[in-house]
This record gives structure tokens, C-alpha cells and sequence, in this order.
């Protein structure tokens, strides 16, 4: 029987951070759609149309640009955790590395996507992989907390992403005449 690797990467306890990473980043990424919906005065549906395709830095830059217009009186606050999300999470690092581990580091091999070819270490002890991932977690609930976000929002706005699905099959009338 082959003996179970040592290495940080096949310990539960890393990858139960990893997985706490990902779920805070997916709730993020629900609180930026919500919080851009609500600045914009539109119904949930059309917040979910106008976000579904739009990238993770086009929609903390719409946001932050829409709480600085705002007469928000936390307006300072939010657009600091908006700017800590972006500047300090390092989402991107940790999705588009390859990961190398021994038994006390994970190490995330980032390589340019565009460019000159280099190439970027960012290793991590468990507590350390873990320290960012509370991190994340507890920026996500900051964000929630300053955007007046409950949990019942939460479900609302989950639902109306279902409610604002479409389809050619759905519209109530076919186009008469193809684009050329």
C-alpha cells in the first residue's frame, strides 16, 4: 500500500483553507453583482443581465466608481474594502498558477500571460495560505455588512438570477430577419 504524501497540498487542513478561499471569492463575487445592482437603481433581474458576463475587475472597478459618486456616508470605508478585495486577495494568483508542494510550503508558480515570459514564486505555510484566506472571508463580510446586504437579499437575489433567465426559445416573438 502506498503511503499517503506529506506534502501541505494533500492535507485536509489546506485544502479545507483553499476550499474556504473559493467559496468567499464565489460570495464576492455575488455581493459585487448585488452591490452594483443596487447602486444602479435596477430591478434584480436586470442586475443579473447586466453583470452574468462581466469580469471580476470590470465589476469592482463599476462599483467603486458608482459608491464614489454615491452620498454614501460610508462611501470611504466601502471603496477601501473594494480596493483591499482587489489589491490583496491574490484570486488571480491562486487560479491561474500551478501548484508545487512540500511538506511545510504550497507554492504557486504564477507565469506571465502576456509579455515578457516570467515567472513568480508565491509560497505559503498552512497558516499562512490559511491568514489569507480568513482574510478574504472577512473582507467579503465587511463588503456584505457596508452594501446593507442580509441574508435574505442573499436568497432574493440568488432567485432572481433564475427568474431573469432567457432564451430565443422564450421570447415571445422570433426574429423576422437574420444579420447578413
Amino acid at each position: 500500500m502506498t503511503e499517503p504524501s506529506k506534502s501541505l497540498l494533500f492535507q485536509n487542513h489546506f485544502l479545507t483553507s483553499y476550499g474556504a478561499f473559493y467559496a468567499m471569492w464565489a460570495t464576492i463575487e455575488l455581493i459585487l453583482s448585488y452591490g452594483i445592482t443596487k447602486y444602479l437603481n435596477i430591478s434584480e433581474e436586470d442586475g443579473h443581465i447586466v453583470t452574468s458576463g462581466m469580469e471580476f475587475g470590470r465589476k469592482i472597478t463599476l462599483l467603486r466608481n458608482l459608491v464614489y459618486k454615491s452620498k454614501n456616508p460610508n462611501k470611504k470605508k466601502l471603496i477601501s474594502v473594494l480596493s483591499k478585495i482587489q489589491n490583496e486577495s491574490k484570486r488571480n494568483v491562486f487560479a491561474h498558477s500551478f501548484v508545487t508542494s512540500t511538506e511545510p510550503t504550497v507554492t504557486f508558480v504564477e507565469r506571465s500571460r502576456g509579455g515578457d515570459y516570467k515567472v513568480t514564486r508565491h509560497p505559503y505555510t498552512d497558516k499562512e495560505f490559511f491568514a489569507r484566506a480568513t482574510n478574504v472571508s472577512e473582507s467579503a463580510a465587511q463588503l456584505e455588512q457596508l452594501l446593507e446586504m442580509k441574508q435574505e437579499d442573499h436568497m432574493r437575489f440568488m432567485k432572481a438570477a433564475f427568474s431573469a433567465e432567457t432564451s430565443s426559445l422564450k421570447s415571445p416573438e422570433p426574429p423576422k430577419e437574420s444579420a447578413e
